[in-house]
């Protein structure tokens, strides 16, 4: 992992008159998640990231804290979570906040389960998400990830992101400090 030793991404858009639309692969749906639905969603966000090596050193870590975060703000006021479904089935998931969660906007993180990988649902969640924050008056998101992230690489620099190393960003599942 290389975040573990400071090398983080913070992936910035910026939203002020900005309209995101996304588009939803055909055979999902695209909608908000309801509170009932909390612990499929902790399931759903913590299947993503085992999906992805580069959180292996620190899955523990991201259980704990992803879990406590979601079955804290689903629901909550200023947040959104919305999920991709395949019939009945959660496919993948993005949780915005217009107050940052330790740094992130998007504070889940961009999650899509693997068998439904590949085929734009990240991009169609990170739009929905953009969008919520801007409708809700935030002028700039961000999030941080580690570089060699899969949602680094192929979710993140969609919508007009400005990617910019940050060394100053320390992860809390590495026991930094909590913030914001």
């Amino acid at each position: 992992m290389t975040g573990a030793q400071g090398i983080w991404l913070k992936f910035t858009w910026d939203l002020a008159g900005c309209s995101f639309k996304p588009r939803v692969p055909e055979g999902y749906t695209l909608r908000q998640a309801r509170p009932d639905e909390v612990e499929g969603v902790c399931r759903l966000a913590l299947s993503a990231y085992r999906s992805d090596p580069i959180w292996d050193s620190i899955i523990a870590h991201i259980e704990t804290r992803l879990g406590a975060r979601i079955r804290a703000t689903l629901g909550a006021p200023g947040t959104a979570y919305f999920v991709a479904a395949k019939g009945e089935r959660l496919a993948g998931l993005s949780a915005a906040s217009l107050v940052p969660h330790d740094g992130h906007h998007l504070i889940t993180g961009v999650c899509v389960g693997r068998e439904d990988q590949g085929r734009g649902l990240g991009r169609a969640l990170l739009g929905a998400s953009l969008d919520w924050l801007a409708r809700n008056g935030l002028a700039q998101a961000q999030v941080y990830t580690d570089p060699a992230a899969m949602a680094a690489r192929h979710v993140y620099p969609a919508f007009g992101a400005v990617c910019v190393e940050a060394p100053e960003y320390l992860a809390p599942e590495y026991g930094a400090p909590k913030r914001g």
